[in-house]
């Protein structure tokens, strides 16, 4: 009887055993489940962000391609006004402009002034020898 009990007793501890090892798995599969669609979800949001960063490095590169393109235009223009403005004063130093009035009239500076007016003077002089 009691080899009887003990194995009743055993037989029941191996149902316990087995059903909450079932059930064990069984929530382990749905937690790894649960994790896979976790990881696909990621993955996607990093392929978005990826993509939008890619789109924004490239405007970028845009953008900075213009600006050079600019900045090399503004400082062609603005070598080109120097250089007709010097010019400009050059032709008005030939004609006998005082350093006074190229600085007033061009900009130019107090002793850029003086210098065009005194080899307008020394080249005109040298000609007239």
């Amino acid at each position: 009887m009691i080899i009887w009990f003990a194995l009743f007793a055993s037989t029941v501890f191996s149902i316990v055993v087995s059903a909450y090892a079932m059930n064990n798995r069984k929530q382990l599969l749905q937690l790894q489940d649960a994790m896979a669609e976790q990881v696909t979800l990621l993955n996607r949001e990093i392929a978005t962000v990826n993509h939008g960063s890619m789109g924004v490095g490239q405007r970028l590169i845009k953008v900075e391609k213009t600006l050079n393109e600019t900045i090399n235009e503004q400082e062609r223009i603005k070598s080109s006004t120097e250089q007709h403005a010097y010019g400009q004063a050059e032709l008005l130093a030939g004609q006998g402009a005082e350093a006074e009035q190229l600085t007033e009239r061009f900009g130019l500076s107090e002793s850029e002034a003086q210098l065009m007016s005194l080899l307008q003077k020394k080249s005109h002089e040298h000609v007239m020898q």
